[in-house]
């Protein structure tokens, strides 16, 4: 399979809730698995469908912020009932964007690039 994402994707645990677009909080237990400046990968309970429109509310440092987004793909996991969702950010402006892009700037900055 050909990687097709912009940017790069660095492992990080975080809180979060998601759902429809209308109730961020409808999976009150997913698991941010990595995220890049343009999505995430998140482990869920629920499976959707690519393109179906999500409303994501993640805890960056002591405040949450909530940010639209689109099933890019999604995929089972090795653990029964759950799966794997790509996350595709669809809005890059606004208060709670930029609270995100400079926590994930500080996390990439903490990340030291391997040896060669």
């Amino acid at each position: 399979m050909q990687e097709q994402r912009a940017t790069r994707r660095h492992p990080i645990q975080l809180a979060a809730s998601f759902g429809v677009a209308e109730d961020p909080y409808s999976d009150l237990n997913p698991q941010v698995l990595n995220i890049s400046s343009g999505g995430f990968c998140i482990s869920s309970l629920q499976k959707f469908k690519v393109n179906h429109p999500l409303q994501i509310v993640i805890q960056l440092d002591d405040e949450p912020v909530t940010l639209n987004a689109r099933v890019a793909w999604c995929q089972s996991e090795k653990k029964p009932s759950r799966y794997k969702v790509g996350v595709q950010l669809t809005e890059t402006n606004g208060a709670d964007f930029k609270k995100f892009y400079k926590f994930y700037c500080k996390q990439v900055n903490k990340i030291k690039p391997p040896r060669q």
